[in-house]
């Protein structure tokens, strides 16, 4: 007898309603949590080596944990065959895909570490690589320029080098940090120098006085595997903040649409390498997100952090005062309202009492990490300032910025516009967003106000200023109020033939990035 009260149902959907209805005994689940894990831990050991756990477990080889979970699959099918495993996780996958986060990453970063390593093998380089930290071609794919200053950090940590050359006081602190953190917490029970908490905590708080010697290339392999994950994670982390936070002023498919402009853009390469670009957008996002809610402690925490990942992280005091100063003198915000609950009101909106001067506070974060990381050098170097005079060594100097304008044009008004393009291919790549960022900086202010308008300046002239084109398309990849502005003006079709043609150029970049060509 069909019950009236409810909808009639037919198909796949008759199939999957009927399929949820039917109860599962505790212990199928819990079998089938026990195979997942299993083979998760087999495959574990088949990328990262066998491993012990004093006191619990050992695992020499793979083959016994695959068997176990084999056992496992076949018993529960034996007795209890509906809704099967395979099925189970097939749903939940589904249910991650239909996450846009989760799929643009999918979309976006897998392809171009594919193209990067058939341009390794097809076009090759082209001259013998500076460094290696693995055999195989695949294993050293992540292993390119900037990765060897974050992975010296994150295994020997911070020395005191002479003045001249290049020195790793040049690199901030948190990245390398959280890379020697995770390897040690994964290595744990795994290899001999890392057997009691004692000797993890050994070798977060002191890794140049870790004797891993014969263990070194294990610990490299790992430490990589791991940049790479944590570079991974905090892409689709950024990705969730930035589309909640461009829902606060787009529609829900531009605000997805900023996404996929922002995944498929061409220096988003560095969001799927052991760079710091993945972890800046996501406290930055973070900050914003939380600064304009006015969760205003989250948003000192991920300040904080901003202004410990790069050395151009405390810039983002500027926006913060900025937005902070609405409260007081309202004419600054342009007529358009900094925090999300302010909409209908004048700017600032925060009113007379006590959470002004909370935005000030929190405006001050990203400064104040800058400045612990510089009190932590003065004990190492006597120099708190060493990382911004250890930049001169790649060539940044402000004095030398007229210089770079004055021989590119001399270039361009000797060789044309052709010529330009032919000697000096990445100079142009690095230009051309270079251009686009520094157009739209107007535009963004116009339409968002004066928070996005300055983030966008102050990221933009400091590199630009002391650096030239240099690394210039990697700084322009974080700069998400450029993607908000081209998804609020743009139609979906638009969109996706701007994502089209970002994607092209993207696979060009990747191709030259995994080959050690200097695009930065």
């Amino acid at each position: 007898m069909v019950d009236t009260a409810s909808p009639v149902t037919s198909g796949p959907d008759r199939a999957q309603t009927v399929e949820s209805a039917v109860g599962l005994p505790r212990w199928v689940t819990l079998v089938d949590v026990l195979t997942v894990l299993l083979a998760l831990a087999a495959l574990s050991v088949d990328l990262f080596g066998a491993y012990r756990v004093r006191g619990f477990v050992s695992m020499p080889s793979s083959v016994i944990v695959w068997i176990g979970a084999s056992v496992c699959l076949a018993a529960r099918h034996y007795f209890v065959r509906t809704r099967p495993l395979p099925g189970r996780v097939w749903n939940v996958w589904r249910v991650v895909w239909q996450a846009a986060p989760v799929r643009i990453f999918l979309l976006t970063r897998i392809p171009p570490v594919c193209v990067g390593y058939l341009a390794v093998l097809s076009i090759g380089f082209p001259s013998p690589v500076p460094f290696r930290m693995a055999d195989s071609a695949l294993g050293n794919l992540m292993v390119r320029w900037d990765t060897g200053w974050y992975m010296g950090l994150a295994l020997e940590g911070y020395a005191d080098e002479p003045s001249t050359g290049q020195r790793n006081v040049a690199f901030f602190p948190a990245y390398p940090f959280l890379i020697r953190t995770t390897t040690a917490l994964v290595l744990s029970g795994r290899v001999d120098g890392f057997r009691s908490l004692d000797s993890v905590w050994g070798f977060i708080s002191d890794p140049a006085g870790y004797p891993f010697v014969e263990e070194r290339a294990r610990v490299q392999r790992t430490g990589l595997a791991v940049g790479f994950v944590l570079s991974c994670v905090a892409f689709i982390l950024a990705l969730v903040l930035l589309l909640r936070l461009a829902r606060d002023d787009l529609p829900d498919d531009a605000a997805a649409g900023a996404l996929v402009l922002l995944g498929a853009y061409p220096f988003a390469v560095f969001y799927g390498a052991i760079y710091t670009e993945s972890l800046y957008l996501l406290a930055t996002v973070a900050t914003c997100y939380c600064f304009r809610h006015r969760w205003f402690w989250r948003a000192a925490l991920c300040g904080l952090c901003v202004g410990l990942i790069r050395p151009n992280g405390f810039f983002l005091t500027v926006p913060l005062g900025l937005a902070a100063a609405t409260a007081f003198v309202p004419w600054l915000g342009w007529g358009r309202p900094v925090f999300v609950g302010d909409r209908g009101a004048p700017a600032g909106g925060l009113g007379g009492g006590v959470l002004r001067y909370a935005a000030v506070a929190v405006a001050l974060t990203p400064l104040l990490g800058m400045l612990s990381h510089s009190a932590f050098l003065f004990t190492l170097t006597g120099q708190p300032f060493a990382w911004f005079d250890a930049q001169a060594a790649w060539g940044r100097d402000a004095t030398g910025f007229a210089s770079i304008v004055t021989e590119h044009w001399s270039y361009l008004l000797e060789h044309g516009p052709t010529g330009y393009i032919v000697g000096r291919p990445y100079d142009v790549l690095n230009l051309l967003p270079t251009l686009l960022a520094g157009v739209l900086i107007w535009p963004v202010t116009r339409r968002f106000g004066i928070f996005y308008g300055s983030f966008l300046v102050v990221n933009l002239l400091p590199p630009l200023l002391s650096g030239g084109l240099e690394s210039m398309g990697r700084y322009t990849s974080v700069l998400f109020p450029l993607f908000l502005y081209l998804a609020a003006v743009s139609t979906s079709t638009h969109r996706a033939a701007i994502a089209g043609g970002f994607g092209a150029l993207q696979g060009l970049v990747a191709a030259l990035f995994f080959t050690w060509r200097d695009i930065f």
